[in-house]
């Protein structure tokens, strides 16, 4: 997937941190489907494909303070994640940054 976006994104630091969000992002939405479809919390944290996701805590970081800073206003929650909920998607980012803490990488 690296090569058709160097022209995008020449950058390998900013291509990894761009590449992070998209699956922090991935994940959010199946996340938000299984707590749709099971109707349990039991289930928060899904999948960890995140590449390194240790060492990319930055990401969501990052995504919790814009969604901070712009709540229920956020593209993510105007498209209908988390009902709509600023405070659902932070508790999510939350649980995320949590439990990648015990996850170690190969």
């Amino acid at each position: 997937l690296r090569a058709p976006l160097v022209t995008v994104i020449p950058d390998d630091r900013h291509y990894d941190y761009y590449f992070c969000l998209f699956e922090l992002i991935y994940n959010l939405v199946l996340i938000d489907y299984r707590l749709e479809k099971e109707d349990s919390h039991h289930h928060v944290f899904c999948s960890l494909s995140f590449q390194a996701l240790n060492s990319h805590n930055k990401v969501i970081d990052d995504l919790t303070q814009e969604v901070s800073r712009l709540k229920d206003k956020h593209p993510l929650l105007l498209s209908g994640l988390f009902d709509g909920k600023a405070e659902n998607l932070i508790k999510a980012l939350g649980t995320i940054k949590e439990v990648s803490k015990s996850y170690q990488f190969l």
